[in-house]
This record gives C-alpha cells, sequence and structure tokens, in this order.
C-alpha cells in the first residue's frame, strides 16, 4: 500500500506552526516550505529551530521547480494571504498535484468560482477548502451527540455562538492582510465564515436557513476602517434560531462559545471542552 505523499507548505502565517507538527504526527513528510516573501531572521529561526526543515525557499522559480520536478503528487498546503489563493492554486492545479487551503479563501467570490471549476477539471487529485474547527473532537463528539441521543437532549431550540478576540490590529505584522479594508479585512471576513461552517457541520442538511436577520457590522475603533463587531440572527426551519456575535474589542486572546439550547438539555461548548445542563 503507498504511503502518504510528501507535504509542501506554502507560506508562513501562524498556522504553520500547528499543521506542520500535526502532519507529521500522522505520518506525513514535510519536505519543503516556501515563502512568498523574504526570509528574515525571525522566520527563518522558526523554520530552522522550530518546525525543523532544511528545505526552504522564496523564489517563484523555485517554487516552479518543486512542483514540476516531482516524480510524485506533492500535498500542498496553502497558508498564504487570500490575495494569493488563486495564482498559486492554478500552479498547483496544472501540475496536478493535491491542496489543501485554509480560510479565510480568495477575497472575490468570482476567484471561488474559478478555483472550484479548476479543481474539478482533475479526478485524480484531492483538492480541499478546509475549516479546522469540524475536525477539533470536542466538535465531533457534539455532533454524535445531536444525532444519537436526542431522546436524551430533545430537539435543538435555540442556538448562541460567541466569539471574542483582542483587535486584529494588534500584531507584529505590518501589512496583515484581515486589517486592509481593500483586501475584505475586518472581523465578520475573518471569522464570519469559520462561524457558518462550524453550524453547517454540527446542524448538517437537516436544518435549512430560511432568512437572516437583525445584521449589524460596526466600527468602535477610532482611527479604523474595517468593522470590529459584527452580529446577525440565522433562522432556520423547525423553528430554529442561532444567535452569531462576533467581537474584536474584548482585549483577550480569542474564545469560542457555543450554546446550544435543547428541549430536555443545555449543550456548552467552553474553552472547546463540552459540557450538559439538565
Amino acid at each position: 500500500m503507498p504511503g502518504p505523499p510528501p507535504v509542501v507548505i506554502l507560506g508562513t502565517l501562524p498556522i504553520i506552526e500547528i499543521c506542520v507538527p500535526l502532519l507529521r504526527q500522522f505520518g506525513f513528510q514535510v519536505i519543503h516550505l516556501w515563502s512568498p516573501k523574504r526570509f528574515t531572521s525571525l522566520t527563518k529561526k522558526l523554520v530552522q529551530d522550530q518546525l525543523k526543515l532544511d528545505s526552504y525557499s522564496c523564489s517563484t522559480y523555485s517554487l516552479e521547480q518543486i512542483l514540476s520536478t516531482s516524480s510524485q503528487p506533492l500535498l500542498v498546503w496553502v497558508c498564504v494571504e487570500p490575495d494569493q489563493h488563486l495564482s498559486l492554486i492554478s500552479k498547483i492545479i496544472e501540475q496536478k498535484h493535491h491542496f489543501v487551503f485554509l480560510s479565510p479563501f480568495t477575497l472575490d467570490t468570482r476567484e471561488l468560482s474559478q478555483i472550484i471549476q479548476k479543481s474539478t477539471l482533475n479526478k485524480t487529485t484531492l483538492n480541499c477548502f478546509c475549516y479546522l474547527f469540524a475536525f477539533l473532537p470536542t466538535y465531533i463528539k457534539l455532533k454524535r451527540m445531536l444525532q444519537d441521543d436526542k431522546e436524551n437532549i430533545g430537539d435543538i431550540l435555540l442556538v448562541d455562538l460567541r466569539v471574542k478576540c483582542s483587535s486584529l490590529s494588534s500584531t507584529s505584522d505590518p501589512y496583515p492582510y484581515w486589517i486592509n479594508d481593500t483586501m475584505s479585512g475586518g472581523i465578520l471576513s475573518r471569522f464570519g465564515s469559520l462561524s457558518l461552517a462550524l453550524l453547517c457541520y454540527l446542524l448538517g442538511s437537516s436544518y435549512t436557513i430560511l432568512s437572516i436577520r437583525n445584521a449589524q457590522i460596526k466600527t468602535y475603533q477610532n482611527n479604523s476602517r474595517i468593522d470590529d463587531y459584527c452580529s446577525f440572527q440565522l433562522n432556520y426551519s423547525s423553528n430554529l434560531t442561532v444567535n452569531v456575535t462576533i467581537n474584536s474589542n474584548a482585549h483577550c486572546s480569542y474564545t469560542q462559545e457555543l450554546v446550544m439550547y435543547c428541549s430536555k438539555a443545555c449543550l456548552i461548548v467552553q474553552d472547546y471542552k463540552l459540557s450538559i445542563k439538565r
């Protein structure tokens, strides 16, 4: 039986500090890291000392060489800013390699449509648009409970999803895309799709969104051109209501709380720990 394909990481966003150790833990060999930017002393230290990678580069030519000369399909993890997704994924698909890219996805819905169309052309490659929350054990357990333990928890009546974090502008990166209004920056673009993906994963096809109400997108911080607060209400079939609030004025690290009010119990996920109140 063939082993897992070699992995190439594209980008130096902070998520690589999680992806590389996890991939190794599951038996993947990370053979190269490519950056669209020049390596600074800090990124070199991260790649060499923390991630233990000896092979890395930052030139477009080196990336094309890696993709075109590989003797077997590669698994390419795309961890770059959204405005670079389309050009990189086009190269990966042309060379018939597998790819995984993480949210937030490309900035333009037309670009996303092009990526999806391109990815369906070659049926032999795996192309994955990845939302990480669904792979956390807590949410896998919660989904199983909703499916298999309905007698004890009852019907879902109401859901509250609250996300809190510090300001998106409090970062060491001088040019982060998530605070750039011309690159769809802001709290809704950054965490809104993650919230919707989590709800879709948990509720599945049993519920259909009928309407979105009471939507607010606001900027409270002075001299900011992006939204730092948003809230909206999703009205589903079966009379289910979901309230979502995302707030980057909390002056804290990222926290997420999900409360599902059911007819016989209350399911609470806080700090990725599941508790039940009856």
